[in-house]
């Protein structure tokens, strides 16, 4: 899964979820965005620990994004495409991934849930 949520008029978060399957151990993730009218791809690669990035300075139009793994293997295949559009107004939007969780019974759990807006 890929999501993407707007921070402000030249800002996004952009989150992800581990790969289904992986090919090794994970050595780093790659963001990769490109203003839809130009033809430079930006890449910004992620510690493995992590699963989202701040991307800053980005230009008001159309960006598309999209997420791969990388392994001692090599390099996965390209998440889906999203597309962003920043914006002065930022609106409510939970930037971050779910997932299942097992506990025991009784068991305290604290549940993330990132946000903005």
């Amino acid at each position: 899964m890929l999501k993407a949520a707007v921070t402000g008029p030249r800002g996004a978060i952009i989150s992800w979820s581990k790969p289904e399957k992986s090919r090794g151990h994970l050595i780093y993730y790659t963001v990769h965005w490109k203003v839809r009218s130009k033809s430079r791809i930006h890449v910004r690669k992620v510690d493995p620990s992590h699963q989202h990035v701040k991307l800053k300075e980005l230009p008001n139009d159309p960006i598309t994004v999209w997420v791969t793994a990388s392994t001692a293997v090599g390099r996965s295949d390209n998440s889906r495409n999203i597309s962003i559009q920043t914006t002065n107004t930022v609106g409510a939007a939970i930037w971050s991934i779910g997932r299942t969780l097992n506990a025991t019974w009784k068991e305290d759990m604290l549940l993330p849930c990132h946000s903005v807006g």
